[in-house]
């Protein structure tokens, strides 16, 4: 069959070299070429030995194969050393192999460009192109024998305590930890015009402003409740309504977590989860040994409820931990897509606010999170199925000093080109270079000879000053071996309090696996333990009042457990027991309850406030009728003292005057009696009397000055009077002056006035006249 003209083949040299297999066991040629994809006619040549078999379709490499192969175990090695080599460092390496061999290269100044670098890779598929992460030196100081050991000293935990089917079961194996979500995450790359030097994306004011997170999940793949942590006092109502129910929120003075924050969500979130989904206990829980996860309560409390606390190898999180491994880097970059689409469908207002955040979030996991990436989490972390050879790190460095780890890098290159001239110099003539100091053989190898043994020199001067360097002293070698983790076992031996602590934690020496600075100081001096006081589980729940009286707990949280040393309140005043953590639905049922209450403190507010009026009211007209009641008791006292002082004038002859025939001498004198009374009334209405007011002349240095005033008592000689005092200036609103008091006579009264108004106001009162009075003050 001749070849299908225009018909492209891809395939490999390994495709070839399988075709060509595959014919020599008496396969055809038609069919091998076939199965493998390659050209019929190219195989055929190739096995009748017309072409040769080894040879690739293009031009030929400016560098050997052999360098290329070096170049990549070069790349390889760094790293694995934990410095990774770029475009830029390769580039470097082979200008300076062309420049020592004197290769003919068409390279600009032997160094090659972007189009060798390129066809490089493509030549040699097993190496990529990626962003490295950044690894501390304690990070990268771990290896894989310290990280084998944490796995047989867990593995042995697990066996002396009849734990080792947990990790025959997924769902019993759980892990979790917090990370940090920016409201506005550094975005991708965007499409702009060719030529614009900057483009902005429109973002809130605090650029930096994030939420912690805590997620978690087992190697099944079930999501457990995720938790944020806000930076509240107090969560406001309408960012507890905007949180999903399933959820749980914290609280802290910083928003980061704390002992307290993690105690409360493994006693009422994570505990109440296993429940109500019949989990089998006891479970395993992976955590880093930071000093929030690993406190003396949180492992007193898991021991007590089938939760087994198992602390990860320091400084390796990045290699035991699925959710840094698996969870947080797909999650991250997902959180950034959805920031960004959410600001372009809002425009008109593109500021992620704290309201927005949770669910917005929430839908990043339901399109994120899938059981097959918590699966490929744990499994690449050898936890579920249990497998210490799937972790691999950076192989032991000979010392941890960032000097001698670019001083090894430099001998590596050093080796590989003494390597690479042994296999292309005759083995004779590298025997007569490492022989002798100075060349006396052939001129034209003297530069060879020159070239070979100044690599030598600086090969075993690097190798000289790098062994004098690391000798360790006694010290780091007992640092090292106290660098694998322990076992302990917390056991409190008091008569009412009989607990067992089984944790796995990190290096006792380590001050940050241990909270309590007292608690440290007893694990590790082997102290009676019965010296620790704690109060016990079953008082933590509903009687967790006791511990602080002070303290009142809102009705959504009775039932949820407390941090159980809470911090001292100072002040006299009664405070809500407010928890560190609960579930979203416990927030609204508080948030409906204290509204509730709200309503009902503000209808008895408005209810004592009308009360309070109308009682105003009465007391007002009472005291009106009260003032009203003085006054005319004021006046009927001076009419009947007037009239016992009136004196009458009458003689006989008048007297028998008025008397008729037929009338008693007592009808006649109770008959003039009345007569006299009216007679005296109708005096009074035109004389000054008691209660009246009246302008007043006042003599003064240079002339006289008007007054209002308010007659006391009235006499045969002089009249007593009340001066009053204006308070405005239209002069028609007065009030009495009690320490102004005068006796003057008839003459000095100019005028008698109406009677004002009476103007109450609380305890004082005012009169108001109808016009405005000619007076001086």
């Amino acid at each position: 069959m001749p070849p299908i003209k225009g018909k492209m083949f891809c395939y490999s040299e390994a495709d070839m070299e399988a075709a060509i297999e595959e014919c020599r066991r008496g396969v055809p040629t038609a069919t091998a070429a076939k199965k493998f994809g390659v050209p019929r006619v190219t195989l055929l040549n190739k096995i009748k030995g017309k072409t040769p078999i080894k040879r690739k379709m293009g031009r030929n490499c400016y560098m050997t194969e052999e360098i290329e192969k070096m170049l990549v175990t070069w790349a390889k090695a760094m790293v694995k050393q934990g410095f990774p080599i770029g475009k830029d460092n390769l580039q470097d390496s082979v200008k300076k192999i062309v420049d020592d061999l004197n290769l003919e290269t068409p390279f600009k100044n032997g160094r090659p460009g972007k189009r060798w670098y390129s066809s490089f890779l493509k030549r040699h598929p097993d190496l990529i192109t990626r962003h490295p992460q950044n690894l501390t030196t304690s990070r990268a100081s771990v290896t894989t024998s310290q990280l084998k050991n944490w796995f047989e000293e867990v593995n042995i935990y697990l066996n002396d305590n009849n734990y080792r089917d947990i990790l025959n079961e997924p769902q019993r194996i759980f892990n979790m930890d917090e990370t940090a979500f920016f409201l506005n995450p550094k975005g991708n790359k965007v499409l702009a015009p060719k030529g614009e030097k900057s483009v902005y994306q429109q973002i809130n004011a605090d650029e930096k402003e994030c939420f912690t997170v805590l997620l978690g999940g087992n190697a099944t793949g079930d999501v457990l409740p995720p938790m944020v942590i806000f930076k509240y006092e107090r969560i406001p109502r309408e960012l507890s309504l905007s949180v999903p129910e399933t959820w749980s929120l914290g609280r802290s003075d910083n928003g980061w977590m704390t002992r307290e924050t993690f105690y409360e969500y493994i006693c009422n979130i994570f505990n109440k989860w296993l429940d109500d989904n019949n989990v089998p206990r006891p479970v395993l829980l992976f955590i880093d040994g930071h000093t929030s996860h690993l406190s003396f309560q949180v492992s007193k409390f898991c021991s007590e409820n089938g939760i087994i606390l198992i602390a990860l190898f320091p400084n390796a999180t990045h290699l035991l931990q699925p959710m840094d491994v698996a969870v947080f880097r797909s999650l991250k970059g997902a959180w950034k897509t959805a920031v960004h689409s959410w600001r372009l469908e809002n425009i008109d207002s593109p500021a992620l606010r704290k309201i927005h955040f949770c669910p917005l979030l929430n839908k990043v996991l339901k399109d994120t999170l899938t059981p097959a990436i918590f699966q490929n989490g744990f499994r690449k972390c050898g936890l579920m199925p249990w497998n210490p050879d799937e972790v691999c790190c950076i192989p032991e460095p000979l010392t941890n000093d960032l000097a001698d780890l670019q001083a090894m890098a430099k001998i590596k290159e050093l080796e590989i080109g003494i390597n690479f001239l042994d296999k292309y110099i005759d083995a004779e003539k590298i025997y007569q270079f490492k022989g002798c100091n100075e060349w006396l053989g052939v001129k034209e190898d003297i530069s060879l000879f020159q070239f070979y043994k100044k690599v030598e020199e600086l090969l075993n001067e690097s190798k000289k000053n790098l062994t004098s360097s690391t000798t360790l002293t006694s010290q780091d070698l007992i640092s090292e071996q106290s660098s694998t983790t322990a076992i302990k076992t917390l056991a409190m031996n008091d008569e009412n309090l009989n607990v067992t602590l089984d944790i796995i934690t990190e290096d006792p020496k380590t001050p940050s696996k241990v909270p309590d600075d007292n608690i440290s100081r007893n694990t590790q001096n082997n102290t009676n333990i019965n010296s620790l006081t704690m109060p016990s589980t079953s008082t933590q729940h509903i009687s967790a009042e006791n511990s602080s009286k002070d303290m009142i707990i809102p009705s959504p949280f009775k039932r949820a457990l407390f941090w159980p040393t809470p911090k001292e309140n100072c002040k006299k005043r009664k405070k809500e027991k407010i928890p560190s953590v609960a579930s979203s639905l416990q927030w609204q049922k508080y948030h409906e309850s204290k509204e509730k209450k709200k309503t009902e403190l503000e209808e008895e507010k408005k209810r004592k406030a009308e009360e309070r009026k109308m009682k105003k009211k009465q007391n007002e007209e009472a005291r009106q009728l009260k003032t009203a009641h003085k006054l005319a008791n004021k006046n009927l006292k001076t009419v009947k003292k007037k009239i016992n002082n009136t004196e009458y004038s009458s003689d006989t002859s008048t007297d028998t005057e008025w008397v008729e025939s037929g009338d008693s001498m007592d009808d006649v004198s109770d008959e003039h009696e009345n007569d006299d009374e009216e007679n005296v009334w109708l005096e009074q209405e035109e004389d000054i009397k008691q209660s009246d007011y009246v302008i007043v002349n006042f003599p003064g240095k240079k002339k006289f000055y008007k007054y209002v005033c308010i007659v006391q008592k009235v006499t045969r000689t002089d009249i007593e009077v009340m001066a009053m005092m204006c308070c405005d200036q239209s002069k028609t609103v007065f009030k009495e002056n009690d320490n102004d008091i005068s006796t003057i006579s008839k003459s000095q009264i100019v005028e008698v006035l109406h009677p004002p108004k009476m103007i109450i106001t609380g305890d004082r009162i005012k009169y108001k006249f109808d016009a405005p009075l000619q007076v001086d003050g």
